[in-house]
């Protein structure tokens, strides 16, 4: 029979997240446990993040990678370099004053 359209598509754009993120090879176990709906990966809390963790067995760094993208929080990649500043210029000092005659 096959995967209802509607549940199809969801698991599509759980797909697609993953691999986006890098994180492709949880897509099948996510199928299987059931983490098949985007929407609610956005809203989950942490203890479901924890619960996630465990029944995927996800590694904690992409755990921590999953729930920073999912909630939006993740900065552009690559950065851009910092911006580069001139060298300072050299240091002027006064001439010395003549010496004293006495």
């Amino acid at each position: 029979i096959g995967v209802p359209a509607p549940k199809a598509a969801a698991m599509e754009a759980i797909v697609a997240f993953l691999a986006d993120n890098h994180l492709e090879a949880y897509a099948e176990i996510f199928e299987e446990t059931g983490y098949d709906d985007l929407a609610f990966l956005r809203e989950m809390s942490d203890a479901d993040f924890a619960e996630l963790k465990q029944a995927t067995r996800m590694k904690t760094g992409h755990l921590a990678k999953l729930r920073s993208r999912a909630r939006g929080f993740h900065l552009p990649l690559p950065l851009p370099p910092p911006p580069q500043l001139p060298p300072p210029p050299p240091l002027q000092l006064p001439p010395p004053p003549p010496p004293l005659k006495c």
